[in-house]
């Protein structure tokens, strides 16, 4: 049987910083847990502001479980023109996790932003635990550089070496774009490009962002479903060094935006 949990929402703040979400508080399991099975993180901009977009991520610890690089990103909304228009927030994307768990444990909840927004953003977090153990390995994840997108039609690195520890199968690649002010005739088109020589076999990792569709005027809002998950799996080194980036190559943007990409491995 299973339910979930919600760390609720709270102020990110209009800095960088991590704050611990659920008003500040731990969230303690329920007696008889016995895994958390996934998150599903959600951020939530209070006030638009002219070309800015709001991404964050959350980060799961406790001293009770082995969660160590438990970071994973929420769906980024997408800045608009002026602060007349209306944000999508996209549906919140779930993160299997698979965490092992005996019941009682505390656990911190955290969120971060990514880039920094003039007026704090909230953000919240579905928590599902199950009464049986897992069935699966548990999944970790970490992020890379939050980069600007540039407006040239070139290929953007994020990470030249994105060191992960203690991982044996990288199982997807995930990238997102926050779009930051929508000019007309202006669509975001571009792919991850992913490669490290600590995986094998050593196949570069080469998968679609979710591309930003353009419009004829700049008084719009634009849309997106958001991250795009590559499943892929590839062995890994004890230590394995990642070079991150996303190619633009197909065409100039009007604007520049930011973009972030992460791995999930076991």
């Amino acid at each position: 049987m299973q339910s979930v949990l919600f760390a609720t929402y709270t102020s990110l703040g209009t800095g960088t910083s991590k704050t611990t979400l659920n008003g500040g508080n731990v969230i303690t399991l329920p007696k008889g847990t016995r895994q958390i099975i996934g998150i599903e993180p959600v951020v939530v901009p209070k006030t638009p502001t002219a070309a800015e977009s709001t991404t964050a991520k959350v980060t799961l610890e406790s001293g009770d479980l082995a969660l160590y690089n438990c970071d994973f990103m929420a769906q980024p909304v997408l800045g608009i023109l002026g602060a007349t228009g209306q944000m999508h927030v996209p549906k919140p994307k779930f993160w299997p996790l698979y965490v092992p768990t005996v019941g009682g444990e505390r656990i911190t909840v955290s969120g971060t932003a990514l880039v920094a927004n003039t007026v704090a953003p909230k953000m919240g977090c579905d928590i599902y635990i199950s009464d049986e153990p897992p069935r699966f390995p548990q999944r970790k994840g970490k992020l890379g550089t939050t980069t600007s997108t540039g407006t040239a039609a070139v290929e953007v690195v994020s990470d030249q070496s994105l060191v992960v520890n203690g991982g044996s199968i990288l199982e997807s690649v995930y990238g997102a774009i926050g779009y930051t002010t929508v000019v007309a005739s202006d669509p975001v088109q571009a792919f991850i490009n992913v490669s490290s020589s600590d995986v094998l076999p050593a196949f570069p990792i080469q998968g679609v962002m979710q591309p930003v569709g353009a419009g004829l005027s700049t008084l719009i809002s634009p849309t997106s479903e958001g991250i795009v998950e590559l499943d892929v799996q590839l062995a890994m080194a004890q230590s394995c060094s990642f070079r991150l980036a996303a190619d633009f190559s197909a065409e100039a943007l009007g604007t520049a935006g930011n973009f972030v990409i992460g791995l999930v491995y076991v």
